[in-house]
């Protein structure tokens, strides 16, 4: 039954190549065309849930009486479809699926169709919003390594990203933070400040950056760092982004760092009034309160 849908599927996308080729052809599919030299066509794009499958056909000019072997191939005016794959895009990631066994050179020419493709290996908004929280569910978890993994993935589809930079210089700096290699420590931290440069250079007001910044600076003595360093990038968030609790929690902890108690018990309450069962925050005024 499965193979019956896939063949129907099959033939389907099949079927609409001509009119999507004539309806929304745009320079990068022609880029695509140019790239197989005319003998592989590319089908019409089907979302699926999270997949975007594109069937990948061959074309040959046939005469009467030539072989027709592939049990999918069919024949349009004296032109042959050939259905040798599909190409499924999710999250920007491309995976090819061969139909039949590919002929000599089509694995090089699979590998040039992602680079060729790129209004394709855009993401959503939803789907980058997932894959950020799906990181940051990981820094919670102090999964530091898949966090990593996950914003430098997202990175390759979205570039200019300034959440994904910042979060993943929050990812660098936890690395950094709990690596007891010397060499790797000093690593992660330029790779960490470097990525909330890359994200305040794409958005100079970005929280994320600035709370990541924040907490890098903390951790590192002046001149590059220190409480008021850190103090100074939380004040930022706030002055734009009133609401955002990872400020204030930052904030309270710089003056607790900086031996101010009272300032500090200030911000920790701020949090509990924005988020009454806020862990950090009753933990903060548990250990000041002793």
């Amino acid at each position: 039954m499965r193979k019956v849908v896939f063949i129907v599927v099959l033939l389907w996308l099949v079927l609409s190549l001509p009119v999507w080729a004539v309806e929304n052809i745009d320079s990068e599919i022609a880029r695509v065309a140019s790239a197989l030299k005319g003998e592989y066509t590319l089908g019409k794009p089907v979302q699926v849930e999270e997949l975007t499958i594109i069937p990948v056909v061959k074309t040959n000019v046939v005469s009467f009486g030539s072989d027709q072997g592939s049990p999918f191939q069919m024949i349009f005016g004296g032109i042959s479809l050939d259905p040798v794959a599909l190409l499924i895009i999710k999250d920007g990631e491309f995976q090819i699926y061969n139909i039949t066994a590919p002929d000599t050179g089509i694995g090089e020419i699979f590998e040039t169709i992602p680079g060729l493709l790129p209004q394709t290996q855009a993401l959503s908004e939803e789907g980058k919003q997932k894959l950020i929280d799906k990181g940051r569910e990981s820094l919670q978890k102090k999964d530091f390594e898949s966090a990593k993994q996950i914003f430098e993935d997202l990175l390759k589809s979205c570039p200019e990203f300034a959440d994904a930079h910042a979060l993943l210089g929050q990812a660098l700096g936890e690395l950094a933070q709990t690596t007891a290699d010397l060499n790797k420590k000093i690593q992660y931290g330029m790779e960490a400040f470097r990525e909330f440069a890359r994200a305040l250079e794409i958005d100079p007001n970005n929280p994320y950056a600035l709370v990541a910044r924040g907490y890098a600076r903390l951790m590192v003595p002046p001149p590059l760092g220190g409480a008021d360093m850190a103090i100074e990038d939380f004040n930022l968030v706030i002055d734009k982004h009133p609401e955002f609790i990872d400020a204030y929690i930052g904030l309270a902890e710089a003056y607790g760092k900086k031996g101010d108690k009272e300032k500090a018990k200030e911000f920790f309450n701020k949090v509990l009034e924005l988020d009454p069962e806020n862990v950090r925050a009753k933990e903060g005024l548990s250990k000041l309160n002793m």
